[in-house]
């Protein structure tokens, strides 16, 4: 199940069309989702713990773990932004005791932290780095060969964008650690390249010249994510926690093929970086209740159930 250091597998999503997070598949559509994940030899899933005590979690680890695959439990308690640091530590840690004894080695300290939709409130770096270090070191003094990736920035915008709703990633990077460390084993980040009609090489070249790729602010852009944290004395491997492409004609959706060739060519790049870690392919199946939306049709399966083009690409 190998292909980078820490695998490629599925960033799941929650809610609506997923199986947990308040999620509506059946315990028996959850069986049948996992084994679509485990029929293309997925290294495993990365989905969002909200509390230790979730019996739909316990479900998941134990069906995922029986088919050998591993997990990314990402920390994340839905309003990361309306606790204290210290409750987002004592829920980490919390997650940390009772999973790792199961075989969850890898935490990932939230999501999206630069959007306000996922921290849940007003974007602060200083904010999110006094959480995201609390939940480092309580997860740490538990059991210090635990993995902890930091919190997977979402692309927005260009290079020095704020708007109400969220921070662009580099400048949101740029301000937590001007406000002090950030301690972490593994630099989480997000990277979605799609676009309106895009072919899967053209979604690969926008690194190369368009100020708002994701992948050119994590590395080439004049001020990047890895620049920044270099000049602090970092040089953490990458984990890509979120990648994907939609296949709609609505928004910024393209078509199926283009996301078969966008993840075979993606894969093939990621594999010959010096820094690159894992990957968590957003998402497995489209979600019928965001149909008219790009949200809807990330999925490698149609809603059906049926396999898109990239399916085959994933497989090999």
């Amino acid at each position: 199940r190998e292909v980078l250091a820490s695998g490629v597998g599925f960033s799941t999503g929650a809610g609506p069309d997923t199986p947990w997070g308040g999620g509506s598949l059946s315990d028996v559509d959850l069986v049948r989702y996992l084994d679509l994940v485990d029929s293309v030899g997925a290294a495993g899933v990365r989905l969002d713990a909200y509390s230790a005590t979730d019996s739909r979690l316990e479900r998941v680890v134990a069906l995922t773990h029986e088919r050998g695959m591993k997990f990314l439990l990402n920390v994340w308690p839905g309003g990361m932004g309306t606790i204290t640091p210290e409750a987002y530590a004592q829920q980490a840690v919390a997650l940390a005791r009772k999973y790792a004894p199961l075989g969850v080695r890898e935490y990932e300290l939230g999501n999206e932290p630069n959007l306000r939709s996922f921290y849940g409130a007003r974007v602060s770096p200083n904010g999110w780095r006094l959480r995201h270090n609390a939940a480092y070191d309580a997860i740490k003094a538990y059991d210090p060969t635990l993995t902890v990736i930091s919190g997977g920035l979402a692309p927005c915008g260009k290079q020095g964008d704020v708007f109400a709703w969220g921070m662009n990633q580099t400048t949101f990077l740029k301000r937590v650690l001007a406000s002090g460390p950030l301690r972490m084993d593994v630099f989480g980040y997000h990277a979605y390249e799609y676009g309106s009609g895009l072919s899967g090489a053209e979604m690969m070249a926008q690194k190369h010249t368009d100020p708002y790729s994701s992948l050119r602010q994590l590395y080439l852009a004049p001020v990047n994510a890895l620049g920044l944290l270099a000049l602090q004395g970092h040089h953490p491997q990458v984990e890509l926690t979120e990648i994907g492409v939609p296949t709609t004609t609505l928004g910024q959706g393209t078509t199926e093929q283009a996301q078969a060739d966008f993840l075979e060519l993606m894969v093939s790049w990621w594999e010959a970086q010096p820094w690159a870690r894992g990957m968590w392919w957003y998402s497995v199946l489209d979600r019928p209740s965001f149909a008219t939306s790009t949200e809807g049709h990330f999925g490698l399966w149609r809603k059906d159930w049926s396999a898109k083009p990239a399916v085959t690409v994933f497989a090999r």
